[in-house]
C-alpha cells in the first residue's frame, strides 16, 4: 500500500492465535492471522488467515458528490450550524461555524454559488468493523461474499486462497444509485450479485494499482467510473500494464521471490516513449550551435531504461516530460481562458494525451507563443538543461538518486532539525519512481510490502520502512528499514519471541503487579 511515509511507521505488525471456540472445520485448530493493523485498531487489515491471504488498494469511484446551488434559492433558515473549534497553542481557540443543508456541507460560496459537499463514509450506515469476519473466512467465495456489507472507505480487494482461487471486489457499501445524490445514502445499498466481483478470470491473474479493474460496463456504473470527473481519477494505468505484464510472464506455480521482484520493478517503461518523442525532437538540426543540447541527447541515448539510482538518462527524461506536460496544459487552459493555476494542475491520465498531442501536432491548439510543436518541446528541453544544469552544476552528475532521495521524519524534527539523528530514518537514495510498480518518491511509497500464498506462510516475504517501537532507543525502532530500502526479503512469520507479557485476571480491588524475566502482570478484571 503506497502512502506517505513517516516515523513511527504506519503500521503495526500482528500475530493472533487462538483455540478452536467454533466447530466450523473450516477454522481448523482455531484462528492463525498473520498481516498489519493500525495501532490501536481492532483489526488486521491486510495478511493472512491461513486460509485466504488479502491486500487492499484505493479505489477511485464515485464515493462523494459535489454540487452548487444558487445561494439566492437557499432559506438560510434551512442550514444546520455546527460550531466547530480549533484549540492553537499560545493563543486563544479559533471557532469557526459549519453549515448544512440537503447537498451536505457547505464547503465554499462563490460568484453566486454555494457549492455542498457530500462523502459516503460521512454516513453511519457506511461504516462498520464487520472487516473482522475475514479472521474467521475460508475461502475466496467467502471473502467475496462480505463485500456488501463491509463498511469502510472504498477499496479495491484482493484475495487468494488456499485452494488455488483468486479474487476482486470493491470493500465498503455501494448505493443503489448511480446519478446524482448517490453519497447522500438515500438509495439503499447494492447487494449480490450486483456488487462488483471478480472471481477466477480466465487469464488467472488479478492486478489493480489504482486503476480501472473491471471491464464489465454494470459494474463500472455502479464505481461511478464512467459519470464521474476524469473516469473516477483513476491512476493513469501505467503501472497497472507494468504490473500485468510482470505477472503474465510468470510461469506457474509462482513463488513469493516472483512477487518480490515485480514489487522492485523499476524499468521505465512509460517513459520509454517520451524518450523516443525528445529524441526525434533533438535532431540534426536542432543541435546546430548548440552543445549543451548535444550534450544532453548523449546523456539519453545512453540511458539504462530504469529509475536507478545512477541513471542521468532517466532524471533528464523525466524532468523534460514533466516540463513539457505542465507546458501543453497550461496551453490548453489558456485556450480555454482558463487562468493556469494549482487548483488545475495536469491530472495523471493527462500524460497520454499529450503523448498524442505530441505526434499528431495539431496546430489549431498551438499556442501563439511557439512557431511549431517541436519549437515547444525544444524550449522545454533548454528549460530543463538549464534546471538541471543549477542543480547539478554539470549534467553527467544528475543522477535520479540524488533527485529520489528519501527523508522519512518523525513530526518532531521537523520542528527541532537537531533531533533529527535520533529520530529519523537514514536519508537514502532509493530507485522507483510514481509510474511504474516500485513506486518511489521522497516522502512517498510503499508503506509495506509482503507476498505470501495462503497455508505457507512460512515462505513469504515482508517489509516494512521501519520498525514496531516508537522508542528512538529501542533496537526495534529501525528495525526492518535496511531491508525495506535493499528489497532484502524478511520472513513473514515472526520469529521467536524476545519478551513476552501474560495478562491475567485478578480480583476487583487488587493492584497490578509485573515480575520476571518473562513480566508476568496480573491486570484487575474490570468491564
Amino acid at each position: 500500500m503506497h502512502l506517505g511515509q513517516r516515523v513511527p511507521v504506519i503500521w503495526y505488525r500482528m500475530r493472533i492465535r487462538t483455540t478452536p471456540r467454533s466447530v466450523d472445520q473450516s477454522i481448523g485448530n482455531g484462528i492463525d492471522l498473520t498481516g498489519v493493523t493500525l495501532p490501536g485498531a481492532p483489526v488486521v487489515v491486510a495478511g493472512s488467515n491461513g486460509h485466504i491471504a488479502w491486500g487492499f488498494t484505493n479505489s477511485y469511484g464515485k464515493w462523494l458528490e459535489v454540487a452548487p446551488v444558487p445561494c439566492r434559492t437557499l432559506d438560510r433558515n434551512a442550514l444546520a450550524v455546527h460550531w466547530e473549534e480549533i484549540r492553537v497553542r499560545g493563543a486563544p481557540s479559533v471557532r469557526f461555524p459549519v453549515r448544512t443543508g440537503p447537498g451536505g456541507v457547505l464547503l465554499e460560496q462563490r460568484q453566486g454559488q454555494c457549492w455542498f459537499g457530500s462523502w459516503l463514509a460521512q454516513l453511519p450506515a457506511a461504516s462498520n468493523f464487520n472487516l473482522l469476519s475475514l479472521e474467521q473466512v475460508g475461502s475466496v467465495q467467502q471473502a467475496l461474499a462480505l463485500a456488501p456489507s463491509i463498511g469502510i472507505p472504498h477499496q479495491n480487494f484482493v484475495v487468494g486462497d488456499r485452494e488455488g482461487h483468486i479474487g476482486w471486489t470493491i470493500y465498503g457499501r455501494i448505493p443503489v444509485a448511480m446519478g446524482d445524490r448517490r453519497a447522500d445514502g438515500s438509495s439503499g445499498w447494492l447487494e449480490e450479485p450486483a456488487h462488483p466481483t471478480t472471481i477466477d478470470p480466465s487469464v488467472g491473474r488479478i492486478w489493480t494499482a489504482n486503476a480501472r479493474v473491471t471491464s464489465d460496463p454494470d459494474q463500472e456504473r455502479a464505481i461511478g467510473g464512467e459519470t464521474a470527473t476524469l473516469g473516477a481519477e483513476y491512476d493513469l494505468g501505467a503501472r497497472a500494464s507494468q504490473i500485468r505484464d510482470d505477472l503474465l510472464a510468470i510461469q506457474a506455480p509462482a513463488k513469493p521471490a516472483d512477487m518480490l521482484h515485480i514489487q522492485l520493478d523499476d524499468r521505465a517503461v512509460f517513459l520509454t516513449g517520451w524518450r523516443e518523442r525528445l529524441l526525434a525532437v533533438l535532431d540534426a538540426d536542432s543541435l546546430k550551435d548548440h552543445p549543451e543540447r548535444a550534450h544532453y541527447r548523449k546523456l539519453i541515448a545512453d540511458w539504462d531504461a530504469a529509475a536507478d539510482t545512477g541513471s542521468v538518462g532517466y532524471r533528464l527524461v523525466r524532468r523534460w516530460r514533466d516540463l513539457t506536460q505542465a507546458a501543453v496544459w497550461d496551453m490548453i487552459l489558456d485556450g480555454l481562458h482558463i487562468p493556469a493555476d494549482e487548483s488545475f494542475s495536469a491530472p495523471p491520465q493527462f500524460a497520454v494525451p499529450t503523448l498524442r498531442l505530441l505526434q499528431d501536432r495539431p496546430l489549431h491548439l498551438l499556442s501563439p507563443r511557439y512557431a511549431s510543436w517541436p519549437q515547444l518541446m525544444l524550449a522545454q528541453a533548454d528549460t530543463a538543461i538549464a534546471q538541471l544544469q543549477r542543480e547539478c552544476g554539470d549534467l553527467d552528475r544528475c543522477t535520479w538518486g540524488q533527485q529520489n532521495t528519501i527523508h522519512i521524519q518523525h513530526p518532531l524534527s521537523r520542528a527541532l532539525p537537531f533531533l533529527s539523528a535520533l529520530l529519523d530514518m537514514p536519508t537514502l537514495q532509493l530507485p522507483g519512481d510514481h509510474d511504474m510498480p516500485r513506486v518511489q518518491g521522497m516522502t512517498f511509497g510503499a508503506s509495506e510490502r509482503f507476498g505470501v500464498s495462503p497455508g505457507h506462510e512460512a515462505e513469504g516475504y515482508f517489509h516494512m520502512p521501519g520498525g514496531q517501537s516508537g522508542n528512538p532507543f529501542s533496537p526495534y525502532y529501525r528495525a526492518g528499514f535496511k531491508e525495506w530500502a535493499e528489497g532484502t526479503p524478511l520472513p513473514f512469520l515472526p520469529g521467536p519471541a524476545q519478551h513476552r507479557m501474560t495478562l491475567r485476571p485478578v480480583s476487583e480491588h487488587s493492584t497490578p503487579a509485573c515480575s520476571g524475566g518473562e513480566r508476568t502482570c496480573a491486570m484487575a478484571n474490570r468491564p
